[in-house]
């Protein structure tokens, strides 16, 4: 008779830590999400001639290949030209009301888009992050981010037709958008590395 009430506990022991661990398992992932307005390229470039004395750009190693040619014309830009940008925007010349990010390029592994935005968030909260998934054709992670409230994407998305919007996970830029039409589905997705991704939920 102990033999058989020691079994049913052991059995009863095993399933509860089972059950345990596929609730853990399937716990939803909530991040801190904000959205930024996207600084138009020509009004950052005029932005850092004001704030420099209205620098003249043919003084800074002005050509097509050149990382002010490139700037101008908005790429593109390979890995290296990011850390010629970080220490030419670092020496002060980045506007106070602005802050920039790289993020992937959605067609080429080896180029990088500059992101410029406004620094203050025009919506943050704490979100529910969907299930990820990697797509094939691009060889990045596609992050969906779940609004319980959908009438909040659809009012953001609403009140910035035509206008670029960017959105940050955890305080990283993910990608930026052009916004064409409002948003109902309370889901809006965006792809980024792995090696961006494990930064982001630090894994």
């Amino acid at each position: 008779m102990k033999n058989y009430i020691s079994f049913y506990f052991l059995l009863f022991v095993v399933s509860f830590f089972v059950l345990a661990s596929c609730s853990s398992n399937n716990k939803e992932t909530t991040a801190d999400v904000s959205f930024y307005k996207v600084v138009e390229y020509q009004t950052f470039l005029d932005s850092i001639k004001q704030k420099n004395g209205g620098m003249n750009w043919a003084n800074i190693e002005y050509s097509p290949e050149s990382l002010i040619g490139k700037l101008q014309r908005k790429g593109p830009f390979t890995v290296e030209d990011t850390t010629m940008a970080n220490e030419f925007l670092a020496k002060d010349r980045m506007p106070q009301n602005m802050s920039y990010a790289w993020i992937a390029h959605e067609d080429d592994a080896k180029s990088c888009v500059l992101v410029i935005y406004y620094s203050t968030p025009i919506y943050n909260k704490n979100l529910k992050i969907g299930e990820i998934t990697k797509r094939e054709d691009i060889g990045e992670m596609n992050v969906p981010v779940i609004f319980e409230n959908k009438k909040d994407l659809y009012d953001l998305t609403k009140n910035n037709i035509d206008q670029e919007l960017a959105y940050s996970i955890n305080g990283k830029i993910i990608t930026k958008a052009k916004i064409t039409a409002p948003i109902e589905g309370g889901v809006i997705s965006g792809t980024t590395t792995e090696t961006t991704l494990k930064q982001i939920f630090k894994q």
